[in-house]
């Protein structure tokens, strides 16, 4: 249903997009199938451990996101970006050890 929505919108609003996204299948392939792993593991972590720890290991995502940006892809990050994340993994870090 979702897919047959996307389309039609897609065909509505941006045609050539729906050409795209087929030409790219091959690619897409893959991030699909590793997005689908992704989704198990973290079901099954949720059924393995308190929702809380999950999140909270889950929120580290965005620092190791930030080093391939900037190790990876060569993106600049600002200061502020920077200080938001050492609040983020210090929270994290906070509910971890103190739970």
């Amino acid at each position: 249903m979702q897919t047959v929505a996307m389309v039609i919108w897609l065909r509505w609003r941006d045609p050539g997009q729906v050409r795209a996204v087929w030409d790219a299948r091959r690619v897409a392939v893959w991030v699909g199938l590793m997005s689908m792993a992704g989704s198990f593991c973290w079901f099954t972590a949720f059924t393995l451990q308190n929702a809380a720890y999950v999140n909270a290991v889950g929120q580290s995502e965005l620092v190791f996101s930030a080093l391939a940006a900037v190790l990876v892809f060569r993106e600049r990050v600002s200061g502020r970006e920077w200080g938001g994340m050492a609040i983020l993994m210090v929270s994290i870090l906070t509910l971890v050890l103190v739970i």
